[in-house]
């Protein structure tokens, strides 16, 4: 998934405000509780800290006394640690009243599979031992393998602690979901090698795919089971299929993916042998299986589970009371002189949709929102131009506010292009019409807020209220939307929220999630649409139906508004937005020449960086460069032997993911920054990070040995102004080369100018006396956002960053950002400043490496790249 630089669709909610789940994670969405002995196999792998408490990331099967079963990708966390315990028994992991059967062990040996490759999903499978056996018992017992190639089973079931959906924590309460079987010739349409990094063939023959019939989501707990329950006389014994190993973010209707067991019987037993364990050549023969652990499996006719686990689910009606969505907010007026039912619906940190209708009141406009994290004034506000007050089209309106939103409780509602017919829409009752058991005690006129289902009308069958059919003279036009029932309510009943929105109610209301009392309830949609804008309508649209706007209709004059419009100096002109490298075009003094990127007419630019005169042709990235100027030959072969370090990599067969990073230290060897390992004699770091220091060395992370090596250059770059931090970037020469393994090697150049990876990796040492690396998955934005709130100009040479769950993005100064392909390849993205005094920014700007390839390439001896990358 690769975003644009800059914004250039309102279409963009997908990408613009994307959830993160970390590692793809496939996880138990909306599952039911699971009972205290239905999986007695069920293991929490967790990871002890310092102060004695435990993380439980993923889930493992006990298939032996002494043995668990797991993902490969569960062997390490996001610092490259192991973990050390696992926990059975146990229903509620932060709750003591099920502790009863707990039973806890450390982990002794790991052993992944072999052809496993971190950043890459093909054989996730792993073995871990533990200390000594479990004590077997109903709630403690190791399940059995399905060894046989052919699953034909029509349902399984996915355990795990896994997150119930995004935006929320893990669960402490053991899960479980049924799941249904995929052919994995359907399955690659949702995970071709295109789509998810680490899939540089596609599905594999020892992948499974697996989806919930009812929701449509990933399931499972990383590492944890899918199974089925065999019968054999009155007992159920409990055959795992497959190991969860990733999904696509759950919530977004695609399945699971599980790692085959049968495949792997072979290395699983030989493995177990190979650490100790005595067992026999039958020991996962099903017969066998089943009647070893025969007196701890469930009775098919008794009922040994804890009863206290009851589930209920509320029944779904028309009208029923619903806190509205975080996206909703309430139009107010200075001295709360204004209408009490005017509301408008956000689409962006600082943008609210409304209708026209509501952005005055006796002539006044519209003061502030009001919303859960408090008010925030309206700084503009764009009327539709076509909008005559009391008409119904052209009914709409935006506002923009005086500062950012924060996005971490808050769902947007989306703009989406196409026209659906939606089904829901948002109002105000009396409490005591929804909840009186005893009158007149009861007595109630306080509101609620109420979520109406309703039904989209035609332009015959549509009925509207006498009072509002002056404004709709020439019938329902085609950006109107009329919707509603024809059953009457009690007066009082339901009253529209004016300018909130109408949606579609399967994919707004999947599920709701429940965070700290006193926070906003989030809806359980990623993407909640906005398909029209509430006008007009009483009693909710019932009896006499609702009017509303469709912004579909009026996506250009939108775009107009909302999209940035192109930055530059009068004396830079931009020849065409479509003409690209390689195109005829005339300089501005008129001399013939082509469509050139920057590093390959270096004369002209740096021309243009005294006199401000140039003419670019689509971008400030490409400049129309005179015929002989063109540096067409030299750079051209310097760069296609850059990229032949995709190749090399793949060959070393990396071992972990510090291999291209170095440790930059001055001359007492105290900690600089971190520069990326470009070829065996450069190293690229940020020029902020050095100062005026000339003396200094460089450390490699992932190499055992921690040789230093001296630095014989430092090369900054020549526009680098330490004002606004604006190319910021260096090289350092090192004085001998390094020499490759796959634990030292480089980082490879990410190269494309006008887009770059959705989800990016920002990479920085936890602590700068040892090697450990923290990795942490940011989003990238476009820069018009940056711009909002940065003093200084964001440039095309910056990338912006967010981490969606703060508010604000502060992160140690001179961090990387990387990106890994589908082989596992890593690319280096940017490289960020100094951010010391970072504490109030909403996102974080680094330097993009794809701006300065020109320059990294010209500043790189032929000889150099050849031997690097041979």
């Amino acid at each position: 998934m690769m975003l644009p630089n800059e914004r250039t669709s309102l279409d963009d909610c997908s990408s613009r405000f994307h959830q993160l789940v970390p590692s793809l994670k496939a996880a138990p969405a909306s599952g039911a509780l699971a009972l205290i002995k239905e999986f007695a196999h069920m293991g929490a792998i967790g990871w002890t800290q310092s102060d004695g408490s435990v993380l439980w990331h993923c889930g493992g099967t006990l298939i032996w006394v002494d043995y668990v079963i797991t993902a490969a990708h569960c062997v390490v966390d996001d610092r490259n640690v192991r973990p050390d315990t696992v926990r059975f028994g146990d229903l509620n992991l932060e709750s003591d009243s099920d502790n009863e059967y707990a039973q806890q062990l450390k982990i002794t040996e790991i052993r992944r599979h072999p052809l496993h490759r971190f950043g890459v999903k093909y054989h996730d499978i792993a073995l871990m031992k533990l200390e000594r056996p479990v004590r077997l018992h109903d709630t403690v017992c190791p399940a059995c393998l399905w060894i046989n190639d052919e699953i034909r089973f029509t349902e399984l079931v996915a355990t795990g602690w896994g997150s119930t959906g995004y935006l929320e924590t893990h669960t402490p309460a053991l899960l479980k979901v049924s799941l249904k079987p995929m052919k994995t010739e359907q399955c690659e349409a949702f995970y071709s090698k295109e789509l998810v990094r680490g899939l540089k063939s596609g599905l594999h023959e020892n992948h499974l795919c697996a989806f919930d019939e009812k929701m449509d989501t990933c399931e499972g707990d990383s590492g944890g089971p899918l199974q089925i329950k065999l019968l054999h006389h009155r007992r159920l014994t409990p055959f795992v299929v497959a190991v969860t190993s990733f999904g696509l973010p759950c919530g977004q209707s695609k399945p699971g993916v599980y790692t085959k067991i049968a495949p792997y019987q072979d290395w699983i037993l030989a493995t177990m042998r190979n650490t100790g364990a005595m067992v026999e050549d039958d020991i996962f023969n099903a017969t066998f299986c089943a009647l070893r652990y025969d007196k701890f499996r469930e009775d098919l006719y008794s009922s040994p589970f804890n009863q206290t686990h009851v589930s209920v689910f509320p029944k779904k009606e028309h009208i029923y009371s619903h806190v509205h969505p975080s996206y909703i907010a309430k139009l107010m007026w200075a001295g709360n002189d204004g209408p009490q039912h005017c509301y408008g619906v956000i689409v962006d940190e600082n943008t609210i949709l409304t209708v026209a209708d509501c952005i005055q009141y006796k002539g006044v406009p519209v003061s502030y929102i009001s919303h859960p994290e408090g008010m925030i004034n309206v700084a503009k506000i764009h009327v539709h131009p076509r909008y005559v007050p009391g008409s119904g089209y052209n009914n709409i309106a935006i506002m923009r506010l005086e500062k950012l939103l924060s996005f971490i409780k808050i769902r947007p509602a989306c703009i989406k292009t196409s026209i659906r017919e939606p089904d829901t829409v948002f109002g105000v009752g009396r409490k005591d019409l929804y909840n009186c058991n005893q009158f007149p005690d009861c007595i109630d006129p306080s509101l609620l807020s109420l979520e109406v289902y309703v039904k989209v009308k035609n332009t015959t069958s549509c009925l509207i209220p006498q009072e509002f059919r002056a404004r709709f003279q020439d019938g329902i036009a085609s950006d109107l939307i009329c919707a509603g029932t024809d059953r009457f309510l009690v007066p009082g009943a339901c009253e529209l929220k004016i300018g909130s929105s109408i949606s579609s109610v399967d994919k707004v209301f999947t599920h709701h999630l429940q965070i700290p009392e006193g926070d906003q309830v989030v809806d359980g949609d990623i993407y909640p649409p906005l398909d029209g804008l509430v006008q007009i309508g009483r009693d909710c649209g019932y009896g006499e139906h609702l009017i509303a706007t469709r912004p579909q209709s009026h996506l250009k004059w939108m775009e107009r508004i909302l999209l940035p419009k192109p930055v530059g100096a009068d004396s830079v002109q931009f020849l065409d937005s479509i003409r690209s490298e390689g195109d005829l075009c005339e300089d501005e003094y008129g001399l013939p020449g082509r469509c050139a990127s920057i590093s390959r007419c270096q004369r002209k630019w740096k021309q243009y960086g005294f006199t401000g005169l140039a003419n670019f042709c689509s971008s400030s990235s490409v400049i129309c460069c005179p015929n002989e100027e063109i540096d067409k030959d030299g750079w051209n072969s310097k760069h296609a032997m850059l990229e032949k370090c995709s190749k090399l990599v793949n060959v070393l067969l990396p071992e972990n993911s510090n291999g291209p990073m170095v440790k930059i230290l001055d001359n007492s060897s105290q900690y600089l920054c971190m520069g990326a390992i470009v070829t065996d004699k450069t190293i690229l770091t940020s020029a902020s990070c050095l100062g005026s220091r000339t003396s200094i060395t460089v450390q490699p992370v992932g190499d055992r040995i921690k040789n230093i090596h001296h630095v014989d250059k430092v090369i900054k770059h020549y526009a680098y102004n330490t004002t606004d931090y604006s190319s910021d970037i260096a090289l350092l020469r090192l004085t001998e080369p390094l020499h490759w393994s796959p634990r030292l090697h480089p980082f490879c150049l990410w190269t494309n100018r006008t887009h770059s990876p959705l989800i990016v990796e920002m990479m920085h040492p936890i602590d700068t006396n040892d090697t450990n690396i923290k990795f942490k998955e940011v989003l990238t934005m476009y820069n018009s956002d940056c711009q909002r709130t940065h003093h200084h100009r964001v440039r095309d040479s910056h990338i912006c960053v967010k981490y969606p769950y703060w508010k604000f993005t502060c992160h140690r100064s001179h961090s990387i950002l990387r990106w890994e392909d589908f082989d596992g390849v890593p690319y280096i993205v940017g490289l960020s400043t100094d951010t010391r005094e970072c504490e109030s920014w909403y996102y974080m700007t680094f330097s993009r490496t794809s701006a300065f390839v020109g320059w990294i390439v010209d500043n790189i001896d032929e000889d150099e790249i050849r031997r690097s990358f041979k």
